[in-house]
């Protein structure tokens, strides 16, 4: 859900209300961190107001780090 300003036009906010509790924002670098995700195969979805969205694929195997990298924008 998509919120606006009266006063200032310019911006703007989202609200995205999800099914489950494993989300997670990036930080001012554009890196991200899960933790405690039971091993398994998971689709990600990646998501920005502008440049669109990602879906991956990803495997997490007990007692490992696994790392993602995703690049959002035009094809």
């Amino acid at each position: 859900m998509r919120g606006k300003t009266v006063k200032r036009a310019w911006t703007s906010g989202w609200l995205v209300i999800h099914e489950h509790p494993d989300y997670t924002l990036t930080d001012e670098t554009g890196a991200f961190k899960l933790t405690d995700v039971p091993a398994g195969d998971y689709q990600l979805k990646f998501w920005h107001e502008t440049l669109g969205e990602v879906m991956q694929q990803v495997s997490v195997k007990p007692q490992e780090t696994t790392t993602v990298a995703i690049a959002l924008g035009p094809r």
